[in-house]
């Protein structure tokens, strides 16, 4: 954390020097990050321009070498089957010299470029009107025939050609011309070698279509053969200080050169038997960074100062009432809701007063709600106490009851009286507001019990208790609601529509999932299916629209679990109805009583 006078800068005291803090860094910090990432993006981008420009010129020059070379080669071919030559070529008695002199002449001056054509045959004769020997030596022995022999019927450039037993009568250099010669392959086993044509060209013809090549401020091309030797150069010295044999045995993209305290970039090229260099100076690629830089720091001082006026503005505008409604807060934080915000002013402070007065509005209504969901709870549990039937004396009455008609052999009253006392002596349980499974079935087993003696054969009923969910613990009274709506709505109903039916109620209990699942499922009349999505809409929204009991143990299971828990309602018409009651699964004692 940044320091200052023993503060931490972030953590000054006033809002406002917070904000005029995170102002200034928030801008600074996003500034110099975006002025790096610009400053690499455009060095990047404005190399890979440069290469682009440079590749295309290079392109450029090796179709322009193409074009020359590939005409001479032409030029050669034709030059190779033209009878005149070919007399010479074989050596045969009477050829014509003076046709092939105008031949040879009639090419030269078709191709200005061309400096001079020489053929040779077998024997050494050789017949130019360009070029003659220097001494009387034999061609035959000139490097350049042998290494054209050695590569018979193929093209073979030669740069520079210095060092040859030839002259010319036009007034060139060696290294103002390359050569173009091809080797003519025997026709017979017994020929070594037929001769050769040699043609010179000037590199001259390349100045015509290359002087308006540049490559940035200072840059320009150049070609040199295999070994690294120069073909063709402009006027520069910076040339000669480049190793073109390094450049050649180790190609890259680019290569970056030190030369008289300047950078240069190299870029190399292959083309056919050349190579094709192109140099331009490295701070062409970067002076456009330069003046963004110089852009960016001018920027940033202004925003810095701009930054500076909003914070001043910032002050009067926005601080000074966020002070009010602050003193505002603690006022109501003292438990005085009667406190507001002057409305007015439109902007964002005021939106926040605005919605301060809201919420303080909103607490208000908030707890008068809390105040009338305890009433309504304490008014569920009044029900649920309710339907216990808790007065002690009608117990003691049946326990009464139950005796006489022991006395008297009645074994159906005494079922029926029995059923009813146990039935009361569980639904008072001392109080207790959560029992056992086993409990909560042998509960609901007695009113069933009553119910089928008092519909004599109509009812049936039947329990599957898992052993796991015995002993668990459950909330009291859940049970047996659910199967009253199964007889007095499913089974009374059918029984009603169909004489003869008898209905049976089947009850069950087991862990699934990590919950406690309790189902209660009748093979009575069902519900419509507009009834039952009414059911469902009722369950979800826990708004009572129909069915108390459904009503009633759904809000207590949500009152006490949590909205996680309640009931999943399915029926079919004419089919029957099932009543799920998704129940947490708590071990014996966990709940206590409160």
């Amino acid at each position: 954390m940044i320091r200052f006078a023993g503060k931490t800068w972030f953590g000054s005291r006033t809002l406002s020097q917070k904000i005029n803090n995170y102002l200034l860094v928030g801008i600074f910090v996003p500034f110099v990050l975006m002025s790096f990432f610009l400053t690499q993006v455009s060095t990047w981008h404005m190399e890979r321009l440069l290469m682009q420009n440079t590749q295309q010129m290079l392109n450029q020059m090796g179709l322009i070498l193409d074009f020359h070379t590939s005409s001479i080669e032409s030029t050669i071919n034709i030059l190779e089957n033209a009878s005149p030559v070919e007399d010479f070529i074989s050596r045969r008695g009477g050829a014509d010299t003076g046709e092939l002199r105008r031949f040879l002449g009639t090419i030269s001056a078709n191709h200005p470029e061309i400096a001079g054509i020489l053929v040779i045959n077998g024997n050494g004769d050789y017949i130019s009107n360009e070029m003659f020997r220097k001494s009387r030596d034999s061609l035959l022995g000139e490097n350049w025939y042998l290494k054209a022999v050695d590569n018979a019927g193929q093209f073979v450039m030669i740069s520079k050609p210095v060092g040859r037993n030839l002259t010319s009568h036009a007034k060139y250099s060696d290294d103002e011309i390359m050569s173009i010669v091809k080797a003519l392959e025997p026709k017979t086993s017994e020929e070594e070698h037929r001769g050769a044509i040699l043609i010179d060209l000037h590199l001259s013809a390349f100045d015509e279509n290359l002087k308006n090549i540049t490559l940035g401020s200072a840059g320009f091309l150049y070609v040199t053969d295999e070994s690294g030797e120069i073909i063709y150069a402009p006027y520069n010295d910076v040339i000669y200080r480049i190793d073109n044999r390094h450049l050649i045995e180790n190609p890259k993209e680019k290569t970056i050169v030190k030369i008289r305290d300047e950078y240069y970039q190299v870029v190399c090229r292959r083309v056919n038997h050349w190579y094709i260099m192109g140099v331009f100076l490295h701070r062409d690629t970067i002076a456009t960074v330069r003046t963004l830089r110089y852009i960016t720091v001018l920027l940033l001082i202004s925003t810095i100062i701009l930054v500076r006026w909003f914070s001043s503005r910032l002050d009067k505008t926005v601080i000074a009432p966020l002070h009010r409604l602050d003193n505002l807060m603690k006022f109501a934080e003292g438990g005085n809701m009667e406190v507001r915000f002057p409305a007015g002013g439109g902007d964002e402070v005021s939106a926040l007063g605005e919605s301060f007065n809201r919420m303080i509005s909103r607490i208000q209504k908030l707890m008068v709600i809390i105040e009338q969901e305890n009433k309504q709870k304490r008014d569920a549990e009044l029900r649920v106490l309710q339907e216990q039937i808790k007065p002690h004396f009608l117990y003691n009455t049946l326990d009464t009851i139950n005796w006489l008609a022991l006395d008297s052999d009645a074994h159906e009253i005494v079922r029926l009286v029995s059923a009813m006392t146990k039935l009361f002596r569980l639904s008072l349980s001392g109080g207790k507001e959560f029992i056992t499974v086993e409990e909560e079935a042998e509960q609901t087993e007695n009113y069933l019990i009553i119910q089928s003696i008092r519909y004599e054969d109509m009812i049936s009923y039947s329990f599957d208790i898992g052993e796991e969910a015995k002993e668990l613990t459950v909330l009291k009274l859940v049970l047996q609601p659910l199967v009253e709506n199964g007889i007095y709505h499913g089974i009374k109903e059918r029984a009603y529509r169909e004489p003869g039916f008898r209905g049976h109620i089947h009850v069950s209990a087991h862990v699934s999932e990590n919950e406690l699942r309790l189902s209660i499922r009748d093979n009575g009349w069902g519900a419509p299916s507009d009834v039952t999505l009414e059911i469902k809409r009722m369950l979800e929204s826990n708004e009572h629209t129909r069915g108390f009991g459904l009503y009633n143990v759904s809000r207590r299971l949500k009152y006490t679990f949590g909205e996680g828990y309640g009931l999943s309602f399915n029926s079919t018409p004419g089919e029957g109805t099932e009543v799920v009651i998704s129940h947490p699964v708590l071990p014996a004692g966990e709940m206590k009583e409160e």
